[in-house]
């Protein structure tokens, strides 16, 4: 199974795969056009500013520190697969972990629209 984006970082799929570094791809040649409006302004793009402030923008897909700023204020942040084994507990590894609060990010999966050759193109 391919892990989803909130097995690979912290956050999940849209501030490191999705949401995030699209817009930070798309903003470039918006501005640009809007640039060319502009005496004197050039307009030239710099792919290697562009995407070096798109990994700057996802951490270089490195969650360390999202994950240590949770953990400074109190959290405890367990990236694996579990499950609730009662009230106010969650088995994760094997180990039984206890809290008043629980959050569970189950991440999700497209759907996928009957359309026929939906299955050959890359979504």
């Amino acid at each position: 199974m391919t892990p989803s984006g909130e097995e690979r970082a912290f956050g999940g799929e849209c501030a490191y795969r999705a949401c995030i570094p699209s817009k930070t791809l798309i903003r470039p040649p918006e501005a640009r056009k809007e640039a060319k409006r502009v005496q004197g302004k050039s307009t030239s793009p710099d792919l290697k500013d562009i995407f070096d402030y798109r990994d700057s923008m996802i951490r270089n897909l490195d969650d360390s520190a999202e994950i240590e700023s949770y953990e400074e204020k109190g959290a405890r942040v367990v990236k694996s697969e579990g499950y609730l084994s009662g009230s106010g507990r969650v088995e994760v590894n094997g180990e039984e972990l206890e809290a008043e609060n629980i959050v569970v990010a189950t991440g999700s999966a497209p759907n996928m629209l009957p359309v026929e050759g939906i299955e050959d193109v890359p979504v």
